[in-house]
């Protein structure tokens, strides 16, 4: 990532650009959250916007219910763990001299779980995530993709796992979110789906512009109705 953005500062002047938008989708999503203030302060003249979008991932149990399969990849604690173990991470690794790793010291692993690192980030950050997020809970957390009761309570469970996450950015002042009650994971399009009328289009237009005047984040956009799904122009899922 460094080699990157010090190739696009001296070939395509990016240092010279009056805002940067640094996104990602899904795993790129979740790079976001971890490179985010690296690449800031790599830009110390421009100003920057971090957009993970379906990467803001949080530890969480396996489903164990009927019918449960058998993923090779899960996002329980103990995987992420075991991820940093193995990447040594800047975030992560012990004794690293990262904010959180500082912060959690003899727990720094636990700063390769998107949500946790989340928390000390300080570079402006719009999060778009689904609150029922379709490929982690039906590809990294060994749910059957059936309607049953089993199934309709783990997604139930998961979606208020999720929406506590998402307060966190609600409540952070350097963040807003875009935090919808869809079976989908990134395929955000323009009018799909939409919270209060707005769509994503909608909310990075607002998050950039306060960016790049030096304004407050526009105001999170946070599904809170009732049934699973209950959002507003979802896609039909499979």
């Amino acid at each position: 990532m460094s080699a990157v953005v010090e190739d696009l500062k001296k070939n395509k002047d990016l240092d010279a650009a009056d805002l940067v938008i640094f996104s990602g989708e899904s795993a790129g999503g979740m790079g976001v959250i971890a490179n985010l203030d690296d690449v800031a302060s790599k830009l110390p003249n421009t100003k920057v916007l971090g957009v993970p979008i379906g990467g803001y991932i949080f530890a969480h149990e396996n489903y164990l219910g009927d019918g449960a399969v058998i993923e090779s990849e899960n996002a329980r604690a103990q995987d992420f763990e075991r991820d940093a173990e193995l990447f040594q991470g800047f975030n992560s690794r012990p004794g690293s001299e990262s904010a959180c790793a500082k912060a959690l010291r003899n727990s720094s692993w636990e700063c390769e779980i998107p949500t946790t690192n989340f928390l000390f980030v300080e570079t402006p950050m719009l999060v778009v995530e689904s609150q029922i997020d379709s490929v982690i809970i039906f590809g990294f957390s060994n749910t059957p993709e059936v309607n049953t009761s089993d199934v309709q309570k783990y997604v139930q469970e998961f979606r208020v796992n999720s929406t506590k996450f998402a307060q966190a950015v609600v409540d952070k002042e350097t963040s807003t979110i875009f935090s919808v009650s869809c079976f989908m994971h990134t395929d955000f399009e323009r009018g799909s789906p939409t919270v209060d009328g707005m769509d994503y289009y909608d909310m990075l237009y607002l998050a950039a512009q306060a960016v790049l005047n030096g304004e407050n984040l526009p105001e999170s956009k946070v599904d809170t109705c009732d049934s699973i799904p209950c959002g507003t122009n979802c896609k039909p899922f499979p």
